[in-house]
C-alpha cells in the first residue's frame, strides 16, 4: 500500500481531508488510517530526538515524475513554468499538532525526494532537476529516514481499516494521520 499524508508538497498542506462513498466495489477498496501520533510516541527516545531534527523536501514535480516512472502515462512531467508555480517545500518529519500539542510522524508522501537536517539550504539544482525530471531520483535518505518507519507506524496497534458503504463520509486530520487505499479490481469497478 501507498501510505501517505495528503499534499505535503503544497505551501499550505490541507489540515484535513474527507472521502464520501458514492459507489463501492463488492471486494476491496477499503481505506486504512494510521495514528501517526501514537506511532511517534512509541518510538525509542533517541529515534524521536533524531527525527525531530529532520525535514522532508517535497516537490509536486517529483510526485508526478515518480508516478510516471511507476506507471508510464499517469502523469505528464511538469515544465519549468509549472514547476516555478509549485516550488519545493520543506516539512518537518515530526509535526507538533497546533491544537493538541501532540507530536506526530509527518511528511510521508511520494513527493519526498530528500531528507535533510531542519533548515538546511535548498539542494543543488542538479539534484533538484534529477528529482523532478524523468529519472524521478530519490536520495537514499528517504528510505533510511522515512520509509523505514512505515512498518512500525502502520503496524496493527496504530491502524484502523475502514470498509466502505455507499453514503459513508470519513474526515481525518492530516497533521496526525497517514492513510492508504487497499486494492480493488480497477478494470471491473
Amino acid at each position: 500500500p501507498n501510505w501517505h499524508t495528503d499534499a505535503t508538497f503544497r505551501e499550505r498542506p490541507p489540515t484535513g481531508s474527507m472521502l464520501y462513498a458514492v459507489q463501492v466495489p463488492p471486494v476491496g477498496g477499503d481505506t486504512c488510517f494510521a495514528d501517526a501520533s501514537k506511532a511517534f510516541t512509541t518510538l525509542p527516545k533517541d529515534t524521536q530526538r533524531r527525527l525531530e531534527g529532520l525535514e522532508a523536501l517535497c516537490s509536486q514535480a517529483h510526485h508526478d515524475a515518480l508516478h510516471n516512472v511507476k506507471k508510464p502515462g499517469t502523469y505528464v512531467l511538469m515544465n519549468a513554468e509549472q514547476r516555478a508555480k509549485m516550488p519545493l517545500m520543506a516539512v518537518p518529519l515530526v509535526l507538533t499538532h497546533p491544537e493538541t500539542k501532540r507530536k506526530s510522524l509527518y511528511g510521508a508522501n511520494s513527493s519526498v525526494f530528500l531528507i535533510q537536517p531542519l533548515n538546511s539550504p535548498a539542494p543543488l539544482t542538479e539534484l533538484l532537476n534529477r528529482a523532478e525530471g524523468a529519472e524521478a531520483f530519490e536520495d537514499p535518505s528517504v528510505d533510511r529516514e522515512l520509509r523505514s518507519l512505515l512498518p512500525h507506524a502502520t503496524g496493527p496497534d496504530f491502524v484502523v481499516r475502514w470498509h466502505w458503504n455507499v453514503g459513508d463520509l470519513v474526515i481525518w486530520d492530516n497533521r496526525c494521520t497517514m492513510h492508504c487505499a487497499t486494492g480493488f479490481d480497477h478494470e471491473t469497478f
